[in-house]
């Protein structure tokens, strides 16, 4: 954890310093907007509202309640809870642009943030013991 700690730091400061990788990242944006399939696109973005992720964590936390496993229900919520407290002011603070736009507000992404915690935290919720325990991690990592 410490090491993608690091590197969320590490791609901090370089944005915010308008640094080598913030202008490999602007580059890579508009090189990329609009190629791909738009539907496919569009789906993925939209794993990452607030709108389809809460309900998938609401019912990893309402299984991990049924099951007796308080403590780490009311960690998974409050780790959703903290993702806008870290994730607006950091947003306000860098003042990022967009590609193809001059509004700011793009990193960090709360769809990214919101999508690792809820489907981060709903694999570890849901994930049992046995041979096929990798499988929710798997799940969460392909939809964030």
């Amino acid at each position: 954890m410490s090491g993608l700690s690091a590197l969320f730091a590490l791609t901090t400061w370089q944005i915010a310093a308008d640094g080598p990788l913030r202008g490999l990242d602007e580059r890579a944006g508009r090189a990329l907007v609009g190629h791909g399939p738009r539907r496919l696109t569009e789906f993925l973005a939209d794993l990452g509202n607030m709108q389809v992720a809460l309900p998938v964590l609401a019912c990893a936390i309402g299984w991990s309640l049924l099951r007796g496993r308080r403590r780490a229900a009311l960690g998974a919520a409050l780790a959703m809870a903290a993702v806008p407290l870290l994730v607006v002011p950091l947003k306000d603070w860098i003042a990022r642009p967009g590609p193809l736009t001059e509004a700011t507000g793009y990193y960090p992404s709360g769809h990214a943030a919101t999508a690792a915690v809820a489907y981060g935290a709903s694999a570890l919720l849901l994930a049992g013991r046995g041979r096929r325990a990798w499988m929710m991690p798997v799940a969460a990592v392909l939809l964030t």
